[in-house]
């Protein structure tokens, strides 16, 4: 017979029919696996339970912004973008960086490329007639982008011709009005099919779901009938508090929530995938450069967390479930 454990301080664990992170990527283990593990540390439990995640003591200093809305990845962790402004009443855009190490931010540098008003075909949202962009969305090949602002309650959906490059970005004449939800959007997600939107209403401090009859084309987009409220969670929080997210996990089985003053980022739990109505609250962290938080990303492929504080801190964590 096989014995599937891991020997921690001189106990043994059996695992089967659990998750164990190895080999670059997490397995389900069953009896027909053999693995004895002895002296080295392998993650074991769900593998989207930030609960406890581990400070990898990596940060980055993204300079010269007078404040930052919104922090994303491409999905190969090479390029990074940030949303700011450079002074204070001046237009924001969209930043590009270059990774030389895949998900590893001591390694950015940055790309001199931005993305935002005064470019051809770019629409303004704007607020006192500054466009100011909170959100920030790209489909998983990096062929598609979308933004959203303050301002004017519209998410805009732009093509690029080289993947991952805003620079080749084109606007699509191609948009969805939400503001019968919420007039503010502080939070952009979409399904991995394409075929569901999140919009995070910060005035209401809901979280709203959509359907898309044609994958990742945002016009075809229509309100579900279906919200979750996370404003009990806030009820001890300033009125001003800026709320970010919604983020999910890959199977939509977990959804991730955090705000810009109470040091914590909120973890809840769906009981059906995908459905933001079913969700509940499950579990929170609360820890280091999670405090005026402007940005937060989540990779549960590399197990990565990141955080962007205050105006200029990009820090990076691992998830250990």
């Amino acid at each position: 017979m096989s014995y599937i454990a891991v020997v921690k301080n001189g106990v043994f664990h059996p695992l089967i029919g659990q998750k164990v992170y190895y080999g670059g990527s997490w397995h389900t283990l069953s009896a027909t696996d053999s693995m004895f593990v002895s002296g080295k540390r392998h993650v074991i439990g769900d593998p989207s339970d930030i609960s406890n995640v581990r400070d990898d003591r990596g940060s980055f200093l993204v300079r010269g912004f007078y404040s930052i809305s919104c922090l994303y990845f491409s999905s190969n962790g090479f390029k990074m973008y940030v949303c700011g402004t450079r002074s204070c009443g001046s237009d924001s855009f969209v930043y590009q960086y270059a990774l030389s190490a895949a998900w590893d931010i001591s390694t950015v540098s940055n790309d001199n490329i931005s993305f935002g008003p005064g470019l051809e075909n770019v629409p303004h949202y704007t607020l006192d007639g500054k466009v100011i962009i909170t959100c920030l969305h790209f489909s998983p090949d990096g062929l598609k982008m979308y933004v959203a602002g303050i301002g004017d309650s519209i998410v805009y959906q732009y093509a690029l011709s080289t993947a991952w490059d805003i620079s080749t970005a084109t606007y699509s004449d191609t948009s969805f009005y939400h503001g019968s939800e919420d007039v503010y959007a502080n939070g952009l997600f979409f399904s991995p099919d394409g075929l569901k939107l999140y919009i995070g209403g910060n005035n209401h401090k809901t979280i709203y779901q959509y359907t898309l009859s044609t994958a990742w084309d945002i016009s075809t987009a229509s309100y579900s009938d279906t919200s979750f409220y996370h404003g009990l969670i806030l009820a001890e929080s300033p009125l001003d508090t800026i709320c970010y997210g919604p983020l999910f996990s890959p199977d939509g089985l977990k959804m991730y929530m955090a705000t810009n003053v109470d040091e914590t980022i909120y973890q809840y739990t769906l009981s059906t995938a995908w459905d933001v109505s079913t969700a509940s609250y499950h579990d929170l962290y609360r820890g280091r450069h999670v405090g005026n938080l402007e940005g937060l990303y989540l990779n549960f492929d590399v197990q990565k967390m990141y955080t962007l504080v205050g105006i200029e801190e990009l820090h990076q964590y691992s998830i250990i479930a």
